[in-house]
């Protein structure tokens, strides 16, 4: 269903997802003169006439700012950088040297490895991105996309096919429940109606799934419930599973970046705590890159651990080794990048 898997839709509404009527219905309301709707539309004109100069002026503003974030940050993200890199050259070289095998003996272990690591090396140069445009805060609500993708690696190594088998197998009731999602809402978006044959597909492929694994399977994570021994189980329940709870405050932390919780509109790690009061944050700050960078350098060295184990090779293995001792460096680079940066500005952030 293209919704589901990769839609190259334009997002169309009927006006009740914008606010445009509605704004056009609150100047009416006040009987607003034609003079002024006349000035509406040449300040419309303004913003369009000015637009060159306008993001000229703006490009320039971010590249002056990229260049400061540089300047405190520069070493920590080069080395994270290389991280990256080697992790992404480390996925190629597993994947042509073990896919072949693996084929032979229907791994889908390594089906699911491969196609998280990838997933997660992709997650990681987001973060770098936003990471190097002062976007601390989105970068660590990146980084907890990451940390799911490890987390979930590891589950699926620990407990091997069967539940590997689930997990991909998942996918069907993924489907059926974006199938219901699009069959309710495809007229207000101007979408063509759901055809009967692929709707009557999901719903079959979704009936046979549950009969095959379980009511529990239905449910969000259903496809870890059996080893987990819960109809319902969260992830963090996977976290628990494979030892890695500790990193909830962490992932909580995270989380404030991708809520619209009360806390997240207060808290944001660019800032200092003296200055969350004060300080509405709506661009990029020069502070707050120590968790997510140090986050990022973890959880993509854990899967990259994860891959390499689950078909070693002495070469992969040396490696595997030499990146693994980039972390300490990388973090002890982000603490010593925070710490100058704290003294540099007693603990006042930078913003743009």
């Amino acid at each position: 269903m293209v919704i589901a898997e990769g839609s190259t839709h334009n997002m169309k509404t009927d006006g009740s997802y914008t606010n445009n009527k509605e704004n056009q219905d609150y100047l009416d309301r006040f009987n607003i003169p034609s003079e002024v709707k006349e000035a509406i539309n040449q300040s419309h004109e303004e913003i369009i006439n000015n637009a060159s100069d306008t993001l000229q002026g703006n490009n320039e503003e971010i590249e002056n700012f990229k260049k400061r974030v540089n300047n405190f940050w520069k070493k920590p993200l080069d080395l994270l950088d290389l991280l990256l890199i080697y992790s992404r050259q480390m996925g190629s070289k597993f994947n042509k040297e073990m896919r072949t095998p693996a084929e032979k003996e229907s791994d889908h272990v390594f089906l699911a490895l491969t196609r998280l690591h990838a997933k997660a090396c992709l997650v990681s140069h987001e973060i770098a991105i936003l990471m190097k445009h002062g976007y601390s805060s989105g970068a660590h609500a990146r980084w907890r996309s990451l940390h799911e993708i490890a987390i979930t690696a590891l589950f699926i190594k620990e407990h091997g096919n069967e539940v590997v088998e689930r997990y991909l197998d998942y996918r069907g009731i993924e489907t059926y429940y974006a199938m219901t999602q699009y069959k309710k809402y495809a007229a207000k978006l101007h979408y063509e109606p759901l055809q009967e044959e692929e709707e009557e597909n999901a719903i079959n492929l979704k009936n046979f799934l549950i009969k095959k694994y379980g009511e529990s399977f239905e449910h969000l994570y259903g496809w870890a419930s059996k080893e987990l021994n819960k109809p319902r189980p969260k992830f963090t329940d996977i976290e628990k599973a494979v030892g890695s709870e500790h990193m909830r405050p962490y992932y909580k932390m995270a989380s404030n970046a991708v809520h619209a919780e009360p806390n997240g509109t207060f808290f944001n790690i660019g800032l200092s705590k003296a200055d969350e009061e004060k300080i509405l944050l709506a661009g990029p700050s020069d502070s707050g890159l120590a968790d997510p960078g140090s986050g990022t350098a973890v959880s993509l060295n854990l899967i990259n651990t994860i891959l390499i184990t689950s078909r070693p090779t002495v070469e992969n293995l040396i490696i595997l080794q030499a990146t693994s001792m980039l972390v300490n460096e990388i973090n002890e680079a982000f603490l010593e990048a925070h710490k100058f940066i704290e003294e540099q500005t007693e603990g006042k952030a930078l913003p743009i």
